[in-house]
């Protein structure tokens, strides 16, 4: 609103920015009301597949803790590792090597991935630094345990699986380090257009009394603001 009372359409049109700058804007507020309606909420798709995930995972580790009963068959340890891989598989995982990237494997690639920080960004919650931080260990955990995954597969095998068995572990965890991997890079690419996007707004408050110099870099930026925006609001629909 404040930028609206400064900066009229007429200094606009008077300026010679085209119309679509004018509007962009002026409709700060309304980016802002679109942005508050798709943050994941109680009825939103990401709140209801956090559930779906937490509570696969409570049961997972349930059923770890009963098979370490020391009366445990080994009939019903195989009935557990078979019951998971068919869990997995119904939610979307897939074992098969085609699924992910051959990059995936290669610890090079894994290296030039994006790495999310901050930056010391001062608008985000108290929060986020030590939320990123979690994750980012979460992450470096599941390389470690992957990379020796591969090695004992490779290299001793196993008395207690097939190496049907072995081979599909093996793929539905390269799947799931992949899926970390691509959440990851979504989260380091919103936090880059949150920070654009901060940066165009205070650029537009700056705009007070008269429009400035170097109308060209501002219609430029106006863009760069809508670029970031679209992205921003891709990243949290994934």
């Amino acid at each position: 609103k404040c930028i609206a009372k400064a900066v009229s359409s007429e200094d606009w049109l008077a300026a010679r920015l085209t119309d679509s700058v004018d509007k962009y804007v002026l409709r700060i507020s309304h980016y802002n009301k679109r942005m508050e309606s798709i943050i994941p909420r109680n009825d939103s798709y990401a709140y209801h597949a956090a559930v779906v995930a937490a509570e696969m995972t409570d049961a997972i580790f349930f059923r770890i803790s009963s098979l370490r009963e020391p009366k445990t068959t080994k009939q019903v340890k195989q009935r557990a590792l078979v019951d998971l891989f068919k869990c997995l598989k119904e939610q979307g995982y897939s074992s098969m090597k085609w699924s992910v990237p051959p990059n995936i494997r290669s610890p090079h690639d894994m290296l030039q991935l994006p790495v999310p920080s901050l930056d010391n960004i001062s608008s985000w919650d108290n929060s986020a630094p030590a939320a990123l931080e979690k994750g980012e260990s979460y992450f470096h955990r599941c390389q470690v345990e992957i990379t020796r995954l591969r090695f004992e597969i490779s290299m001793f095998g196993s008395q207690y699986m097939s190496q049907r068995e072995m081979t599909l572990m093996q793929g539905y965890s390269e799947y799931i380090l992949f899926m970390i991997c691509q959440q990851r890079g979504m989260i380091a690419n919103m936090i880059q257009s949150v920070h654009g996007i901060e940066s165009f707004i205070q650029l537009y408050d700056s705009v007070v009394d008269t429009i400035p110099m170097g109308q060209n870099k501002l219609s430029d930026d106006t863009l760069s603001f809508e670029k970031s925006l679209l992205s921003l609001i891709e990243g949290l629909h994934q």
